[in-house]
């Protein structure tokens, strides 16, 4: 299916608002930043009531689909979204951003719908019960997650945007969608590309659970010394299942003896898979469900691995 076919119903929000970025950044010295008198300017421009978008009217309607939404998600999610994608140097008319936008969305829903199980269209959850990306802390949990991060041995946001624009998403700057700084019609675009998505079937990441912009990732992993991450193929959830202390089925491809003490269990994965999706700078991910046979000796607590065959 054509994305851009299936994301024209957001309708025509305006022409992309780069002027007042660009008396910023096309200085001879750019050291020298925007001026007072043009950050004036742009904060009367900005500063607009945010009766154009009714982020209470939208939260009353959306709420027999998700219960757990509230004002302070759409804005966050908003935010978020506007951070994520924008600016993309691979993107330049608002239809880019219209889509990109929407594939980010599309991925913060489907987190949420994966975390509280809901039976849903876009991919299958064969992992109810587990809440992976706190969805069950609605979208809010979803955005504010930290994971660890065993390379540096810290906590870090799962979404980037968090670690580096974090004054954007404080207490005091959440009260507004808006900030004088930062572009409105993109800002818009993100509210309404993130309301569209949560009230429609859109779908043009495949059932994404998770992106990754690789260029601005290795970026920061070499600015770290740390490890570059490909996401292809590897497992991205595992849970262990079916544990039992008996006679492993798959025991003759093994060279052990069957009298000792053998213990076999089951483990699913949900193992990331690109499937060519792509839009601007980010490479989405969908979840393909496989299992697989580990088997080992409790006595030598030696390994043993068995690949089953996915079983859907």
């Amino acid at each position: 299916m054509n994305r851009k076919l299936a994301i024209a119903s957001l309708g025509l929000l305006g022409l992309i608002g780069l002027g007042n970025v660009a008396r910023c950044v096309d200085r001879e010295e750019p050291s020298q930043g925007c001026s007072i008198e043009e950050n004036e300017e742009l904060s009367t421009k900005v500063s607009v009531s945010e009766a154009e978008i009714n982020v209470k009217a939208d939260v009353e309607r959306l709420k027999a689909k998700y219960p757990l939404l509230t004002e302070f998600d759409l804005k966050v999610a908003a935010k978020m979204i506007y951070f994520e994608g924008f600016p993309d140097s691979k993107l330049s008319s608002e239809e880019d951003y219209r889509e990109s936008f929407t594939g980010i969305a599309e991925v913060i829903r489907n987190r949420y719908l994966f975390d509280n199980c809901v039976e849903n269209p876009f991919f299958e959850n064969g992992f109810c019960g587990i809440n992976h990306f706190d969805g069950e802390n609605s979208f809010r949990g979803i955005l504010s997650k930290k994971n660890y991060d065993s390379q540096n041995k810290t906590y870090e946001h799962q979404f980037s945007s968090w670690n580096f624009k974090k004054k954007y998403f404080d207490s005091e700057a959440m009260k507004s969608l808006y900030s004088p700084d930062l572009n409105k019609q993109k800002l818009d675009l993100a509210y309404r590309t993130f309301v569209h998505v949560l009230e429609s079937d859109s779908n043009i990441v495949h059932g994404a659970l998770w992106y990754k912009n690789n260029q601005a990732s290795d970026n920061m992993n070499n600015r770290r010394g740390a490890k570059v991450q490909r996401w292809h193929g590897q497992p991205m959830i595992t849970i262990e299942r079916n544990k039992s202390k008996e006679t492993c089925k798959f025991i003759s491809h093994f060279e052990i003896n069957p009298q000792q003490n053998i213990e076999c269990r089951l483990e699913k994965q949900l193992i990331a898979d690109n499937d060519n999706m792509v839009i601007g700078s980010h490479n989405y991910y969908r979840g393909v469900l496989s299992e697989t046979e580990y088997v080992w000796n409790n006595i030598a607590r030696k390994t043993y691995k068995w690949q089953t065959p996915n079983r859907g």
